[in-house]
């Protein structure tokens, strides 16, 4: 399998002094870039960092060693794409210190869907009630929650395909796809869910979903008392966030309506 094994001591040399790391460099004529080396001690890692070459740390309080040498041997986007597909509607969240819980949620279905634009790989429940890709009663036990409207979800009028385009609040996307967990009961749809929702939809589905400038204008008016807009569809659960208003300035911007002086109002904090 190797050419050449390189043993420092028999070499009459030790890590990590710089000499070894010079000495393989030479004799292999591999640029220091293209030379990966695996260790179990920082200095010897720094070491060879130091002469340029790619050195991994292998311990067991950190990730996997050879999950880091896999990426640099195969594709990792190839093998990512691979992953997707092999658990297509398969792709659940989990809680930190909750792992026990499977969450299933329509936010990171979406963010999946933006990154891929393939719509077989997920899941999602839509503001009617509308179950898409998954068994409407294959997700009733993960977690011993039952499929109802308990996530703030509001029934709509399917008229054939297309929803009705003049009802706005189906349009409005909750982040759960079951029932809440780790919160309230009920759970409002939110800014940031239906702005994923609507920025990664595409022109198919667009055109059956409430007009986008419907949704925008009630993102416009659900405003605190300092005129930023909120993350949650409900005045009950006031709260403002910086990375919903940047996902809300995203979409106001791929809708044509990045100029809207309302959008001027909000404030980020970093």
């Amino acid at each position: 399998m190797f050419d050449k094994a390189f043993a420092s001591g028999v070499e009459g040399m030790r890590k990590p002094d710089l000499v070894f790391y010079q000495y393989v460099i030479k004799e292999t004529e591999v640029h220091p870039s293209e030379i990966t080396m695996i260790d179990d001690t920082p200095e010897n890692v720094c070491a060879a960092r130091s002469r340029g070459m790619y050195a991994i740390l292998v311990d067991k309080s950190l990730p996997s060693g050879g999950g880091t040498l896999l990426n640099l041997l195969q594709d990792p986007l190839q093998r990512a794409e691979v992953y997707l597909k092999d658990n297509a509607r398969n792709h659940h969240c989990v809680v930190e210190g909750h792992e026990d819980i499977i969450l299933m949620d329509n936010f990171a279905q979406f963010m999946i869907w933006e990154l891929t634009d393939e719509e077989d790989l997920i899941y999602l429940k839509w503001p009617c009630g509308k179950i898409q890709g998954i068994d409407r009663f294959g997700s009733d036990h993960l977690n011993g929650h039952s499929n109802g409207q308990s996530n703030g979800q509001t029934n709509g009028h399917l008229i054939g395909n297309t929803l009705e385009s003049s009802n706005v609040q189906i349009g409005l996307w909750n982040y759960f796809f079951e029932a809440p967990v780790l919160t309230t009961r009920d759970f409002p749809p939110d800014a940031d869910t239906t702005s994923t929702a609507y920025l990664s939809l595409s022109e198919r589905y667009l055109s059956t979903v409430p007009d986008v400038h419907l949704v925008l204008e009630k993102m416009a008016a659900n405003l605190d008392q300092d005129g930023i807009m909120q993350t949650y569809f409900d005045p009950t659960r006031p709260r403002t966030t910086p990375e919903v208003c940047c996902k809300i300035l995203r979409l106001f911007h791929k809708f044509g309506c990045g100029s809207d002086p309302r959008t001027k109002k909000r404030r980020i904090t970093l």
